[in-house]
């Protein structure tokens, strides 16, 4: 008799078992494509249909990298049921609005980056629903102004990023929260258009407008090529703020003068290239801002002469051609500061080789 007892047990252990629910699951068909995407390629294999998603798999990522998906637009409900998501990342998109309550369901977010983007405006009480909220990068963006109380309910936060924003008010802000400030942007629409569509063309996707180029941009900018565009004159401010730019190749151009100051802020450059153009004579102290120039390039121009101290402040020079030019006369000691071992190449006129 004492074993009837033991299998009763056992069976309603068994019913017991058998009786609890089925676990929810969720469709996810119907939010953003690449979003569903991120968010199925997120949970462990085998990976469920987006039909029937278990509850359990969206509560159970942790991280979703959405940077440079090219998402112009977003759901309200795409990151809804991501309970335990805390990392996420939105960078580097097209994003120009965003839903309102598009983050409410993340409790446990800490990290969200939505820089780079085209955001001109948030709606007020955007991050009302993130209580874990540490860090929150709204850089390089469009917004003018922020909706009041925005960061209020955002009790864990320590770092908020809004530079390079043209924001002219900023909302109250919690104390103890670091912030980097807006970075003032720069208007390059009324540079040389072959220039400034070259500078354009350099900064990573996606490119700002003409009108607000985040100064950072503009710096980290290493190499500019303008050779064979035509070019037949340049502006004293096309090359402003490029400081971390460090090669400027304009060859092969129609430039016949060049402004005074033009190379002023380039204080990275190593190597210009002005080979081949129609230059028939130079601005003094054309070269005296480029410390870090180590290549000079000016061969086959039509230069009869140099203004006297032209290369005096070029400290880090190692190559400088001016074969090719008609050069008749130069100045006394036009050399005579090149750092040592400086070679020159001047054309059958004259001699050539390092000087000393």
């Amino acid at each position: 008799m004492t074993g009837k007892p033991l299998l009763l047990f056992a069976a309603l252990a068994l019913f017991a078992i058998d009786a609890r629910p089925a676990e929810t699951t969720i469709n996810i068909c119907d939010r953003t494509p690449k979003v569903e995407a991120a968010i199925l390629a997120a949970i462990p294999a085998p990976a469920p249909s987006c039909e029937a998603v278990p509850a359990s798999s969206l509560a159970g990522i942790k991280e979703l990298d959405l940077g440079l998906k090219g998402l112009t637009v977003l759901l309200a409900g795409d990151f809804d049921n991501l309970t335990g998501l805390e990392e996420l990342l939105l960078y580097a998109n097209g994003l120009a609005t965003l839903p309102t309550g598009i983050f409410d369901d993340l409790p446990a977010l800490e990290a969200l980056s939505l820089r780079e983007n085209r955001l001109t405006s948030l709606p007020s009480g955007l991050f009302d629903n993130l209580p874990a909220l540490e860090v929150l990068d709204l850089e390089y963006n469009g917004l003018t102004t922020l909706p009041a109380g925005l960061f209020d309910n955002l009790p864990a936060l320590v770092g908020l990023g809004l530079e390079g924003n043209p924001l002219t008010a900023l909302p109250a802000l919690p104390p103890g929260i670091f912030v980097r400030p807006a970075e003032a942007p720069i208007n390059i629409c009324d540079r040389t258009p072959a220039v400034e569509a070259a500078i354009l063309a350099a900064i990573p996707a996606p490119a700002p407008s003409c009108e607000a180029v985040p100064a950072s941009s503009l710096a980290g900018i290493k190499e500019l090529n303008l050779g064979l565009k035509g070019l037949t004159a340049l502006l004293a401010g096309d090359f402003d703020n490029l400081t971390g730019l460090e090669e400027l190749l304009l060859y092969a151009n129609g430039l016949a003068t060049l402004p005074a100051g033009i190379f002023n802020d380039l204080p990275a450059l190593i190597v210009l290239s002005l080979r081949k153009n129609r230059l028939t004579s130079l601005p003094s102290g054309l070269f005296d801002n480029l410390p870090a120039l180590a290549a000079l390039d000016l061969q086959y121009n039509g230069l009869i002469t140099l203004p006297p101290g032209l290369f005096d402040n070029l400290p880090a020079l190692v190559g400088l051609g001016l074969e090719g030019n008609p050069l008749t006369a130069l100045p006394p000691g036009i050399f005579d500061n090149l750092p040592l071992g400086c070679d020159v190449h001047l054309g059958p006129l004259f001699s050539d080789g390092p000087q000393s």
